[in-house]
């Protein structure tokens, strides 16, 4: 598939990440005329997305329950409920939070792609040999970012708890802050 990303702020490029596909500001022709699908990483951009009128198709991929954390503030627990009835099409990652947009907001959500709870057989280590790919090291896993009830953490930390029953993890948790 072609694709390129369009950012709403300036560096307009991505320093962290190598990337083979252009990167254009949102404010540019090349996003005025653009055609194809476009999908908002999260609310600030849903309503910009929502309103484009060439785009084929638009899409709102939320991961989390925006409107729920005040540490965010108030401006963007209310743009965050805003977005939630924008003329977009919703997918999310989250069971919990496809069930308070159906049942609180009246979205039809496309569904989650990341089904809730925690599959033991990602783990089962029957027959297989798991080792890092880098000089026989355990493996690494990280939690990067803001931590709290609502991302999942507690699911995420029992899985890599469960794993390291059975394979050598080196296990870190980065916040924030």
């Amino acid at each position: 598939h072609d694709v390129c990303v369009f950012l709403s702020h300036k560096p307009f490029r991505s320093t962290w990440i190598s990337t083979n596909f252009p990167i254009f500001p949102s404010n540019s022709k090349e996003f005025e005329h653009y055609d194809g699908i476009l999908i908002s990483p999260f609310t600030p951009t849903a309503a910009e997305v929502a309103s484009h009128s060439c785009a084929r198709d638009k899409f709102f991929y939320l991961h989390s329950m925006e409107s729920a954390y005040a540490f965010n503030g108030i401006t963007w627990q209310e743009r965050a409920r805003n977005a939630y009835s924008l003329p977009i099409k919703i997918f999310c990652t989250s069971h919990y939070v496809r069930t308070i947009l159906e049942l609180i907001y009246h979205r039809n959500v496309i569904g989650q792609l990341v089904p809730p709870g925690i599959d033991p057989d990602i783990f089962n280590t029957v027959g297989r040999q798991f080792t890092c790919h880098i000089e026989n090291r355990p493996l690494r896993v990280l939690i990067f970012g803001r931590g709290g009830y609502f991302r999942g953490n507690d699911v995420a930390i029992r899985g890599v708890q469960i794993a390291q029953q059975k394979i050598p993890i080196d296990f870190r948790a980065i916040p924030d802050n």
